[in-house]
């Protein structure tokens, strides 16, 4: 794919694969207070969430828009994993991990830092935050849930007793973000 689009004039991305699905499209909202906040909206290149609109100061911070790029490039990379990539007969990412994954990661972009981006085996994706004292797993499964396990201080564990939705999983982004 030769085409780039340009956002603004520090950021440029792949289009995505096919506009056909335009109308579904996330919202990020970033917590810049005082800034003129303008939405942009980013193709994806990825079929589940071809677009996302991101609310962010004008000009958009730079550091956010390179972990973007980052984060889009991964979440590209997941989606293209044959079956048994893992030589264990692992699953490909299931598309109801995705969106699910990614809004919780822009999310993440804004509150924390980037995290550890991967496949499982068993078609979800995990996503991990480590700091000096504390460490936030959590995995999206294909129904797009999320297993939350949080760490701190190599002692106190948490782990969510069921899976939970991206509310209750965004509640920790500002954990493991006040432990950096």
């Amino acid at each position: 794919m030769g085409l780039a689009c340009q956002i603004d004039e520090t950021f440029v991305t792949n289009p995505p694969a096919t506009h056909s699905a335009l109308s579904r499209h996330m919202l990020v909202d970033t917590k810049f207070f005082g800034a003129r906040v303008v939405s942009i909206p980013v193709p994806t290149g990825i079929e589940e969430a071809p677009t996302v609109n991101l609310n962010t100061s004008s000009p958009p911070p730079q550091k956010l828009l390179n972990d973007l790029s980052q984060a889009l490039g991964r979440f590209r990379t997941l989606k293209a994993l044959p079956p048994g990539w893992d030589s264990y007969g692992g699953l490909p990412v299931n598309s109801g991990a995705v969106v699910p994954a990614l809004q919780l990661v822009l999310e993440a972009l804004q509150q924390c830092k980037y995290p550890r981006i991967n496949a499982n085996g068993q078609g979800g994706i995990d996503l991990v935050w480590e700091t000096a004292q504390a460490e936030l797993s959590i995995t999206v499964d294909s129904s797009g849930l999320f297993d939350v396990m949080f760490e701190q201080n190599d002692e106190e564990v948490e782990e969510l007793p069921a899976p939970v939705g991206l509310q209750a999983a965004k509640a920790f982004l500002a954990r493991i973000g006040a432990t950096a």
